[in-house]
């Protein structure tokens, strides 16, 4: 995404590029955000269940079929 801005910019493109640039960089960004928010909400269920579930101080067994 830098490269292109660098690109656009080394070229002497139309300044319409640099909107390209900034919308290739915000995709990006969203892009990283979910996969990462994603990889926490994997990782706390996989913690979260390897400790059990407690319930009025019993602990109970998650059993995934």
């Amino acid at each position: 995404d830098f490269d292109l801005i660098k690109r656009a910019e080394q070229q002497k493109m139309p300044k319409v590029f640099e909107w390209y640039g900034a919308f290739a960089l915000m995709v990006t960004l969203i892009w990283l955000y979910t996969e990462v928010f994603a990889y926490y909400q994997k990782l706390e269920a996989s913690f979260v269940l390897s400790q059990g579930i407690y319930l009025f101080g019993y602990q109970f067994a998650v059993f995934i079929g």
